[in-house]
C-alpha cells in the first residue's frame, strides 16, 4: 500500500509538475502569441495609416489632374481663339496688300496725270505766248497796211 501511495504521490507530483510545466509553457506561448498579435495590430495600424495616406495622395493627384485637364481645355480654347484671330489678321493683311497695290497703281496714274497736266500747261503757255506774239505782229502788220492804204488813198486822187 505504501507503494501505491508513493506511486499515487509520485503520480500526483508528476501531474502537478506536468501541469505547472504546461502552464508555464502555455503562458510563454500565450505571451508570444500576444506579442505577435501586438506586432500584427501595429502592422495593421501602419498599413491603415499608409492606406489613408495613399488615398489622400490619390485624391490630391486626382484634383491636380482635374485642374490640369481644365487648364488644358482652357488653353485649347485660347489656342482656337488665337488661330481664328490669326486667320482674321491674315485676311486683313491680304486686304491691306490689295489696297496698297491699288493705292500704288492710283498713285502712278496720278503722277502720270500730273505730268501730263504740267506738259499741257507748258504747251498752253507756249501757245499763249505765240498767240500774243502773233497778235502783236498782226497788229503791227495791220497798222502798217492801214497806214500804207491811207497813204495810197491820199496820194491817188
Amino acid at each position: 500500500m505504501e507503494t501505491i501511495l508513493i506511486l499515487l504521490v509520485g503520480l500526483g507530483l508528476g501531474a502537478l509538475v506536468g501541469w505547472l510545466w504546461a502552464n508555464v509553457k502555455s503562458k510563454s506561448e500565450l505571451a508570444r502569441v500576444e506579442g505577435n498579435l501586438r506586432v500584427a495590430e501595429a502592422a495593421t495600424s501602419d498599413l491603415r495609416t499608409k492606406q489613408a495616406e495613399a488615398r489622400s495622395e490619390l485624391e490630391a493627384k486626382n484634383q491636380e489632374l482635374n485642374g490640369l485637364q481644365q487648364q488644358l481645355r482652357a488653353e485649347g480654347e485660347q489656342k482656337a481663339a488665337a488661330q481664328a484671330e490669326l486667320r482674321q489678321a491674315r485676311a486683313s493683311l491680304e486686304d491691306l496688300a490689295s489696297v496698297r497695290n491699288q493705292l500704288n497703281s492710283e498713285s502712278q496714274l496720278r503722277v502720270a496725270a500730273e505730268t501730263k497736266l504740267k506738259e499741257t500747261e507748258t504747251n498752253l503757255e507756249e501757245q499763249r505766248k505765240l498767240l500774243g506774239e502773233a497778235t502783236v505782229r498782226l497788229s503791227d502788220t495791220f497798222g502798217s497796211l492801214s497806214t500804207e492804204a491811207l497813204k495810197s488813198n491820199n496820194i491817188s486822187p
